[in-house]
């Protein structure tokens, strides 16, 4: 198992998923915020946002907030909600 050593300010996480041929992979994500200063240029934020590592649904069923995989991944099944 890989193991991310980040020794940037930045918030990251590596995170295991799912390639488009349907193999294991890798995903690195970064985050990082930025603020336009009075003269127009962009510098980076004294403290980087969480890096939120999952969804969140306010409001509403997950069912309905979430397109079947058959919409968006023609090789699977429509999975169904009760």
């Amino acid at each position: 198992m890989l193991e991310l050593v980040n020794k940037s300010d930045w918030e990251a996480a590596l995170q295991l998923g799912w390639s488009l041929e349907r193999k294991r992979q890798f995903t690195l994500a970064v985050k990082i915020g930025y603020r336009f200063a009075v003269d127009g240029t962009l510098e980076p934020l004294a403290e980087t946002p969480e890096l939120v590592r999952a969804d969140a649904y306010h409001g509403e069923r997950i069912a309905a907030a979430c397109p079947p995989p058959a919409k968006w991944c023609p090789s699977r099944p429509a999975p169904s909600f009760s």
